[in-house]
């Protein structure tokens, strides 16, 4: 899945809490919460559906959609990614990746690299 945007991110989080929802939903919910005209919220759900992030299905005037990932196993995912970069690939994310649970010493481990560079700049 591509990078969501902030407002992309928006459109997700709706879809986590409730799903499927339509266009008209959507825009009840967080298009009134943001402030954001129909138009808008059809180009970011449009968006989303180009990013594989979330399926449209129906028919024409009818469509609703549903994301195609977990928001847990989305979080992981950019989490795993973060850590990766920040880290190198010494850093013990592979479990963000395979949906498991860090344990209390891979925690420890991977605050400790973080501290110690934090420590070299």
């Amino acid at each position: 899945m591509a990078g969501i945007s902030d407002a992309e991110m928006e459109i997700m989080k709706a879809l986590w809490a409730k799903s499927p929802q339509t266009l008209p939903e959507l825009v009840a919910g967080v298009g009134v919460k943001n402030s954001w005209e129909p138009t808008t919220v059809a180009t970011l759900l449009s968006r989303l559906v180009g990013k594989k992030a979330v399926v449209q299905e129906g028919e024409r005037r009818n469509y609703s959609y549903r994301p195609l990932m977990r928001r847990g196993e989305y979080v992981r995912r950019e989490l795993a990614g973060v850590l990766n970069r920040g880290l190198g690939p010494a850093c013990p994310a592979a479990f963000f990746q395979n949906g498991g649970e860090p344990d209390s010493d891979e925690l420890a481990e991977i605050l400790k690299m973080i501290d110690d560079g934090d420590k070299k700049l």
